[in-house]
């Protein structure tokens, strides 16, 4: 894509002229008294100025020999559903903070999170229960009311068997639960657990 580019042009676009009409019109080839449609400078401007914004809006620079141009910029400019999200990723990491904000999700690499997506939570971290079996969590933010579900699961380096870790849902509220762990005779024991949490956040 490239501005018009003879001995004919101005390098100011000249300003268009007044509206002559309300209704959209259309081009016609004319006939039967109707003269051809004449598109005039005010038309080939807007339209030469609107593709070359779309170009330069890419960060692309117009090439009179490259007629792909007007593509390459839109596939920029928009998400590629072939490899979704892939542009953002490229675009680094503030790209990627302000599309996660834009989604209402939260970025986290840490061992404990959170994020939000409409009026759902959800929440991970870790802990451990001590040798009677009982252990507690803080979520590192909290629900509007006890959250609909809190998985956790043993991911301790103890004895074969000690891998039952359940949710105490009836001693838990909206900013902590309580885990309970048994080995394989149901008697409570020390473990370590990550956990997962899904329930209704503040919007």
């Amino acid at each position: 894509m490239y501005h018009v580019d003879n001995s004919t042009g101005v390098p100011v676009m000249p300003l268009p002229s007044p509206i002559t009409s309300e209704t959209e019109l259309f081009f016609t080839e004319g006939g039967n008294g109707v003269p051809p449609t004449y598109p005039g400078p005010d038309w080939f401007n807007a339209i030469q100025s609107e593709l070359l914004n779309i170009i330069r809006a890419a960060g692309l620079d117009p090439d009179k020999m490259d007629n792909t141009q007007i593509l390459a910029a839109l596939k920029k400019l928009f998400l590629s559903r072939s490899n979704p999200f892939g542009d953002i990723k490229t675009d680094g990491a503030a790209a990627i903070a302000t599309a996660l904000s834009n989604l209402g999700l939260r970025e986290s690499v840490s061992e404990s999170g959170s994020f939000q997506l409409g009026d759902f939570q959800v929440v991970w971290g870790r802990g451990s229960t001590g040798s009677n079996g009982t252990g507690s969590v803080q979520f590192p933010r909290a629900f509007v009311g006890i959250p609909y579900l809190v998985a956790p699961s043993d991911i301790s380096s103890g004895p074969e068997g000690v891998n039952a870790v359940g949710w105490d849902l009836s001693n838990s509220t909206a900013a902590g639960a309580r885990i309970l762990s048994a080995d394989s005779k149901s008697s409570g024991i020390a473990t370590t657990f990550s956990y997962i949490a899904i329930g209704k956040g503040v919007v």
